[in-house]
This record gives structure tokens, C-alpha cells and sequence, in this order.
């Protein structure tokens, strides 16, 4: 998180609203947070500052986390959290056209957005953290733009500002369960809640990645990954899953070339069991993560030889973290299989299968393809495979039947 910003409302209207650096607040904590182990582990930090605080894959848990270190910094209460990144700003400036920021030379459009803004985090990573943060900046001269702008785009702006939303660009979060669950319910808060009905007669899967950068560094956007899975039925009706995770580091020699840190979290319906993973597809040996920090604090730790899991339980999903590195100008393929907490009973002549599919706030759109090996008896209705755009959460449903 490189800025936050404060906006005040009064009677409907915007009595203030100004931006700062994230610095800002983490140089003014003075309480001590525990971080997640990913973060105390393998970035690492004992503490949890508000810069590293979207950790968690649940933007409501998230903004818990802000608003907690803000009123610890600042002594002042939220009411309510909105987050934002630069996908959300590049859909407002597709609908402007342009925008002048003031301390550049040239006016900022939607295909030069990402390039100035990588210079810009590489001169501030360089020099120090007293430099504006870019997003700021960029929101504030929006924010200008818009009150001066007498043509305003309403259209333009109303359908881009609800595919932010919808594709999870602009996500919103509140204290206030009132409030709070009927953005839930219209998946405006990027929450882990599954609303699906559950009966016998349905399987109810769930799959979804949440990826930390823990580079310091900001190779994200050179980052391209794909997702399949294979949904595997045994003759006796067990039910697992083989997936395959493929991650491209587009970043070169021209680009300062770096390796992407990423602790990977992978979200599965409660009761799953990873079984076996491979990366590149050499098997690795699975061991159980070390998240003593006595442990592996310790001046004299050596961490297992194995590839340590991490597992707990969320809102009835378990989640599975790990660090994976995807060295600069290459490929690796992640491929992990796993059992399913359901059975196919054989009495059923036909059952849905239904795939809720979470798409991770502020990432990019990514193929994704499910397929399926089912004993000769049963088909799925529908076609043996399915194939999407993950550009939003999406759910995927169709009958498995006796032929």
C-alpha cells in the first residue's frame, strides 16, 4: 500500500479529502502488531505496518488491519474502508482521455499510465521513502480534474467505475454489519463468504489464489500466470483435484530484471488435503511449515530441506500458503493434487458440481480451464471442459450424471 487517503463526509457532501504516504502512518505506530507468518517469515517483519497490511485474501480482515493501525497512529476512529489500485485509475482516465499532472511534462493516458508509474516506483524505492507515493499523486490531480471539468464523461465514467467494481479494482469495506453485509452479499468487499445453497445433492468446490509480493520491489506488473484444474472422480466416487499453476516473469535485463517473491495462498473448501506438488514438475517433499517464530528466528535456524506448507482454516475454506520464487525471464509451473472433502455417492443418478472461482483484488485477468476424469459411467453435461477469463469471481456450474 503506497497511499491512503482521507475522505470526510458531512450531510452528503466531501468536507475534506486529502492523500499521504503510507510512510507517514507507519513512522507514527508506535504499538507493536503481529504480522502473519508469511510476512514475519519470508519478507520479514515482526510488525505489522500498514504498507503490508492487505496480506490477508479477505478484504473485510484486511480492513480491520487498516483501520486498527490508523486510529493506533492517528487517535482517529474509520467508518469505512475503500481500496483501490491502478487499473481502477487507468478506468477513469480511459474515460477523461487524459490528465495533467502537475510536475510532469507530459499528460498521463491510459497507455502511458503503467510505464510512468514504474519509473516512478523505481525512483522512489531508489531514493527514499519521502517521495509522494505516484498513485497519490495521480488520484489527487483526478480528483482536480474532475471538479474543474465542466464536460463532464458521466456515462463513460459510470460504466468503467461499475467494471472496476465488478472486476475488483474498487472494493469497499465497513465496520457497520448493516452496511457491511449487503456489500458482502453484492461481492463488492472481495469477502471469502459463499452464499451457495448446501444440500446432498450438490458439490460446492472453491478455488482461488492470493499472491504477496515480498520482493520490495515492483516486478508485478511483468508478472502473467494460468490456471487449470482437473477434476478427478474415483470408481468408488472420491473426488480430487490435480491443479497446475503456470507463473511467466517477463521482467528482463532492460527492465532491471528481478526475481518475484511470492508467497502464494491457495483457497480450497474446508477439509482439503494437499497430497503431492511439484514444481516444474519435479516432486518436492511436503513439510509441515515452521511458524514458531522462537524457532525459526533463532540466529542458528536452518530451514527443512522440504518445501514447507503452511494451513489454516477461514471462513470455511482452508488455506494453504508456501513461498514460491519465479526466477527473472522464465517460466515455472506449479502442479499440486489434492482430495476433495466430498463423495460422489453412487445411489445418485446425477449430482452439481458447482466451482466458485475468487479472483484476487488488484490482480490481472488470467486464463483458467477445468477438466474433468470421471469413471466410464458418468458424464458431464455440458462438455468434458470448461474454459474462462478470470477477471472477476465467477462460479462455474454443471451436472455430473450417470450415462
Amino acid at each position: 500500500i503506497g497511499s491512503y487517503a482521507v475522505l470526510k463526509v458531512k450531510n452528503a457532501k466531501v468536507i475534506e479529502f486529502s492523500i499521504h504516504d503510507s510512510a507517514q502512518i507507519d513512522k507514527n505506530l508506535k504499538a507493536y502488531i503481529e504480522s502473519p507468518f508469511g510476512l514475519r517469515r519470508y519478507l520479514p517483519s515482526q510488525s505489522l505496518y500498514l504498507k503490508d497490511s492487505s496480506f490477508d485474501p479477505d478484504f473485510v480482515n484486511n480492513s480491520i488491519s487498516f483501520s486498527n493501525i490508523y486510529s493506533l497512529a492517528t487517535n482517529n476512529k474509520v467508518d469505512g474502508v475503500i481500496g483501490l489500485d491502478f487499473s481502477f485509475a487507468k478506468e477513469i482516465i480511459s474515460a477523461l482521455g487524459e490528465v495533467n499532472v502537475s510536475g510532469y511534462k507530459k499528460t498521463i493516458n491510459k497507455d502511458n499510465l503503467y510505464e510512468i508509474a514504474q519509473l516512478e516506483g523505481e525512483k522512489k524505492s531508489s531514493e527514499s521513502a519521502k517521495n509522494e507515493d505516484f498513485l497519490g499523486i495521480l488520484v489527487n490531480a483526478i480528483v482536480q480534474d474532475l471538479t474543474k471539468r465542466k464536460d463532464k464523461p458521466y456515462f463513460a465514467l459510470a460504466e468503467n467505475v461499475g467494471r472496476s467494481i465488478k472486476e475488483k479494482h474498487l472494493i469497499f469495506a465497513f465496520p457497520e454489519p448493516t452496511y457491511q453485509n449487503i456489500f458482502t452479499a453484492n461481492g463488492w468487499s472481495s469477502s471469502l463468504w459463499d452464499n451457495r445453497q448446501k444440500d446432498d445433492n450438490r458439490i460446492n468446490d472453491y478455488f482461488g489464489i492470493s499472491e504477496a509480493n515480498l520482493g520490495k520491489n515492483n516486478i508485478n506488473r511483468f508478472i502473467s500466470r494460468s490456471v487449470s484444474k482437473k477434476l478427478v472422480v474415483s470408481e468408488q466416487g472420491n473426488v480430487s483435484s490435480k491443479l497446475t499453476i503456470g507463473y511467466k516473469n517477463n521482467s528482463s535485463s532492460k527492465d532491471k530484471a528481478v526475481d518475484y517473491k511470492n508467497y502464494l495462498q491457495l483457497i480450497l473448501p474446508e477439509g482439503s488435503i494437499i497430497k503431492a506438488i511439484a514444481i516444474d514438475n519435479r516432486q518436492v517433499e511436503i513439510e509441515k511449515a515452521i511458524t514458531n517464530p522462537a524457532i525459526y528466528g533463532a540466529k542458528n535456524f536452518k530451514p527443512p530441506q522440504g518445501f514447507e506448507v503452511d494451513e489454516r482454516n477461514q471462513s470455511d475454506k482452508t488455506i494453504f500458503g508456501f513461498l514460491l520464487i519465479v526466477p527473472s525471464s522464465q517460466v515455472r509451473t506449479l502442479s499440486i493434487v489434492y482430495d476433495l472433502p466430498y463423495t460422489l455417492p453412487p445411489v445418485k443418478k446425477s449430482i452439481i458440481y458447482s466451482l466458485k472461482l475468487y479472483k484476487q483484488p488488484g490482480i490481472d485477468s488470467y486464463p483458467f480451464d477445468l477438466t474433468f476424469e470421471l469413471p466410464r459411467k458418468y458424464q458431464a453435461l455440458g462438455g468434458s471442459s470448461v474454459s474462462e477469463e478470470i477477471n472477476s469471481d465467477k462460479e462455474i456450474s454443471l451436472t455430473i450424471a450417470q450415462k
